[in-house]
């Protein structure tokens, strides 16, 4: 995988991670009834999670999330550790711990819609896009970085 390919990588995080905002938010909240998504996660009892009006249990999203966030964590590590390149290393970190703080913020996101918190659904909303924001300066900051080194 070429940097560019990584730096488009983390955009398409990002991306999801905008996806999984809204649905939590939106398309979620329009059904009341049982739905047998996410079954991936049967840690967090994610298959038939019950979504009211209301998004009184979201563990679908918290289980998209929790999968972001390996997802970041992966990358980020990987971001760090195999780039070599002279010209922007001083990007590295930058791009790393913006990836970092996308995952936490599209897996800490959704769990604010539980209603265990006393939140309304909107911060899950808020927390995800700037999560998928993070990622998408993320992957930016790395093209233009990627391009100032063939130049140079």
């Amino acid at each position: 995988m070429d940097m560019l390919q990584s730096a488009y990588g983390v955009q398409v995080f990002g991306f999801v991670a905008d996806v999984v905002a809204i649905a939590t938010v939106g398309w979620l909240r329009t059904y009341s009834s049982r739905i047998g998504l996410f079954k991936i996660c049967s840690a967090f009892s994610c298959y038939q999670v019950e979504f009211s009006g209301k998004l009184s249990t979201m563990r679908g999203a918290v289980c998209l999330g929790f999968i972001l966030l390996l997802i970041s964590v992966i990358m980020a590590s990987v971001y760090i550790f195999k780039q070599n390149v002279r010209g922007y290393k001083k990007y590295r970190w930058a791009v790393a711990i913006m990836v970092l703080l996308g995952g936490i913020f599209g897996f800490v996101g959704p769990l604010f819609g539980i209603g265990n918190y006393g939140f309304t659904p909107s911060y899950s909303l808020y927390i995800a896009l700037l999560a998928g924001i993070l990622s998408i300066v993320a992957g930016s900051l790395h093209i233009v970085a990627v391009k100032r080194t063939v130049f140079e």
